[in-house]
């Protein structure tokens, strides 16, 4: 997967900031923690909630803790479609929204993403590029932190993103959803073995 991306902006040697195509903002600050609510508006997903390892199942949406917003802080609801990164910890996961069950927000530990022109730039390859070997050194280079690299609005903002036409963005998605899958089913097949190994005993 890292392969394809390298070989990607091999070829493609211009490069755009991240935030000529898609806006950013920070996650929901609760300044005094997140107040469960008897009449929730909304739920929030915060940093034990996602499981970095998963492309496929990264949100555990039932678990989420459910709390009642202002209405005037509702235009931090997530859309599908949206891309949140995670701002701290080594390592700075992107996960591309496509079914958001109910009104949801994400809190301060983590960056929303939405794309400006979807001819230009697919939300799918925005991911897969910012999870990409190449885009996590360069976050972890530029953050902040001495005992936890954190990374800020100005910093995500200047990821460079190669330029590329949409239609190979869109093959590059296909191909590195397929590899994605191959492994999540390897890895299935591996658990399965070793748990008929531990049943021998």
């Amino acid at each position: 997967m890292g392969c394809v991306i390298i070989f990607v902006i091999t070829i493609f040697k211009l490069f755009m900031n991240l935030s000529t195509l898609a806006t950013i903002r920070a996650g929901y600050t609760f300044k005094h923690g997140i107040r469960p609510s008897s009449h929730p508006t909304h739920s929030v997903v915060q940093l034990r909630d996602v499981d970095k390892e998963s492309d496929f199942l990264p949100i555990n949406w039932d678990s989420l803790c459910r709390t009642e917003l202002s209405p005037r802080y509702r235009d931090s609801t997530l859309i599908d479609g949206d891309v949140i990164i995670v701002a701290k910890g080594q390592v700075k996961k992107a996960f591309c929204l496509k079914h958001v069950p109910f009104p949801t927000v994400v809190n301060q530990h983590f960056f929303v993403l939405k794309v400006k022109d979807s001819n230009v730039l697919q939300a799918e390859f925005l991911t897969n590029y910012l999870n990409s070997r190449t885009a996590q050194d360069w976050l972890n280079n530029n953050s902040n932190g001495n005992y936890q690299s954190i990374v800020s609005k100005k910093i995500l903002s200047g990821v460079p993103l190669p330029d590329i036409p949409i239609h190979q963005q869109k093959m590059i998605t296909a191909s590195i959803t397929k590899a994605k899958y191959e492994i999540d089913l390897h890895k299935r097949f591996i658990r399965d073995y070793e748990q008929k190994v531990e049943s021998l005993f």
